[in-house]
């Protein structure tokens, strides 16, 4: 019925029951086609699915030639494989796969040269089993594993701590997270935090090409997890001594050696790590320096170096390491501001020389210290006799650095002890708050308060210290600014030797239950994020406490 008003345009569209035309077809003059719906079973739809995605499931590595069968003995022979898979075809997956059709291995040879070729899965992400080629990256060692490996019910890589777990899981994923596990939180300690150090990159790729090293990593990190757990998941020094026996080439036996000796810290306590060290740095020339020594060498003579220091500070004997090891190059005054890797070894070197000094008073510096154009008010170290200038200008050095340390070596918080005591009395130990944003500037300052806590230990007696301010002269401030810097930061890598060293030498002095218990909760996590072995050293310390209380 016409609706009354209504215009006629409309009345017109809503009688037309024609198809509409788009613009399109009008303006190429054809008629719209407008074929009939086709419905597809939900059957053909799961059908197909596989069929479009196995294309891009497969990459080929040329020239497969298994590089780790030496660590590996459950690894799978290529004749085995043949056998198995009736193909030339190594095939490495990260899940069980379903069958793949032989149109699609064959669609994906065409396109290549005729070479062998290995196959690998990449669907898959969080298994890991050394692999097949030198042309596979450190990733894809990391993250494969062997297609006919037993299957087991394992908890999905879901988080972080899910990549490094060892128990209850199939082999491959076992060597995997023991990979991981050396790489992400053992090589970070052994290079002090040191963003800027390449250890961790080679020691892998060289890791992919010798099995003898691989196998290395793979034990330290098992004993390492062991003694964090408190379990026993190595075969212990009978193991070592028979990868010793191995006829090596030199350069991966030396290698070797070194990785196993770091091993060596770990079951013995501190006052043991000389006899761990002794032998590496035997090995070195007293006039060799760090910085001559190529990577990953360096870092783990660095580490062997570091655990003497430390050794030295708790023993009170002159180190092993040379006074020369840490020593700048052919400038030794020009001071690089953008540079933290060489503020650190600045610091190692003061330390070094000051532990040589304190032993050996006559001894002469190898190399000239940092100085500055006007000196505090004072006389010229000339007028002082020979041993007093020597201290002197190690002193002046010493807070010389602290004045030049660059940006990420400074403090974003700095709290005195006397601010820090106001912000809770009742549960705060009141130390020095400095909170620093990685772990090698609080390395680096832990080494300054050591070093300046030690010469003001062994100042000469008529010597006489002016232009300073008061807290840089004092003793007690900078014990209670170690014991600070240790508590009021948290970095997994910060746990050095010679901190621990320096946590242990100024506990004894500290008598305040809360300072006590803040640095009882420090050792605690020196072990627990280490696995360094501190019980005698606790026990010691509680015993001390225990005995100052009674008088």
């Amino acid at each position: 019925m016409k609706e009354a008003g209504a215009h006629p345009f409309y009345l017109r569209a809503q009688s037309d029951e024609k198809k509409p035309s788009c613009t399109s077809c009008q303006s190429r003059s054809v008629t719209c086609a407008y074929p009939d719906l086709q419905f597809i079973p939900k059957s053909t739809i799961g059908d197909e699915a596989p069929s479009r995605t196995s294309s891009y499931s497969r990459i080929k590595v040329c020239t497969p030639t298994f590089l780790f069968t030496a660590s590996l003995p459950s690894l799978p022979s290529p004749r085995l494989l043949d056998e198995t898979h009736g193909s030339h075809e190594y095939k490495f997956v990260n899940e069980p796969l379903s069958p793949v059709s032989k149109s699609g291995d064959k669609s994906s040879q065409s396109g290549s040269p005729a070479l062998p070729a290995t196959q690998l899965d990449v669907r898959g992400g969080g298994n890991a089993y050394p692999g097949s080629s030198s042309s596979i990256t450190i990733d894809s060692l990391l993250t494969t594993t062997l297609l006919n490996e037993p299957r087991k019910k394992e908890r999905p890589l879901v988080d972080w701590d899910g990549y490094f777990d060892t128990d209850s899981v199939s082999e491959g994923r076992r060597h995997a997270a023991l990979l991981r596990h050396f790489r992400y939180k053992m090589v970070p300690w052994m290079e002090a935090g040191n963003p800027a150090s390449q250890f961790g990159v080679d020691v892998m790729f060289l890791a992919q090409e010798n099995p003898e090293i691989q196998a290395v990593i793979i034990e330290i990190a098992s004993e390492r997890l062991g003694l964090l757990r408190e379990t026993k998941e190595s075969g212990g020094p009978r193991r070592r001594s028979e990868m010793r026996r191995h006829s090596l080439q030199e350069p991966v036996k030396v290698l070797t050696d070194s990785l196993l000796a770091t091993s060596a810290y770990l079951h013995c306590g501190p006052l043991k790590w000389r006899d761990s060290a002794s032998p590496e740095l035997q090995e070195l020339n007293s006039d060799m320096s760090a910085s001559d020594i190529d990577e990953p060498l360096q870092t783990l003579c660095k580490l062997h170096s570091r655990f003497d220091l430390a050794s030295s500070l708790l023993l009170r004997r002159a180190p092993l390491t040379s006074s020369s090891f840490y020593a700048p190059g052919a400038n030794p005054v020009a001071w690089d501001t953008e540079s933290p890797t060489a503020s650190h070894n600045w610091s190692l070197y003061h330390l070094t020389i000051c532990l040589h000094f304190i032993h050996d008073p006559t001894q002469s510096f190898a190399h000239q210290l940092l100085q500055t154009s006007s000196r505090n008010a004072g006389p010229p170290l000339s007028s002082y006799p020979q041993v007093s200038a020597k201290w002197m200008a190690l002193w002046e050095s010493c807070q010389i650095w602290r004045g030049r340390r660059p940006l990420p070596m400074r403090p974003i918080v700095d709290i005195g002890n006397i601010e820090a005591g106001q912000i809770d009395t009742q549960a705060d130990a009141s130390f020095p708050i400095q909170v620093y944003t990685n772990a090698l500037a609080i390395q680096s300052n832990i080494l300054y308060h050591i070093t300046s806590l030690l010469l003001l230990l062994n100042k000469p007696r008529l010597l006489k210290l002016t232009g300073y301010q008061a807290s840089h002269v004092s003793q007690s401030w900078h014990a209670q600014s170690i014991a600070g810097i240790a508590c009021t930061n948290d970095f997994a890598e910060q746990w050095d030797p010679i901190l621990v060293a320096a946590l242990l030498l100024i506990a004894r002095d500290l008598t305040h239950a809360s300072q006590q218990s803040a640095l009882m909760t420090c050792l605690q996590k020196v072990t627990a994020g280490t696995g360094l072995r501190l019980e005698r050293e606790v026990e010691e310390l509680q015993e001390h406490w225990r005995t100052g209380r009674l008088l």
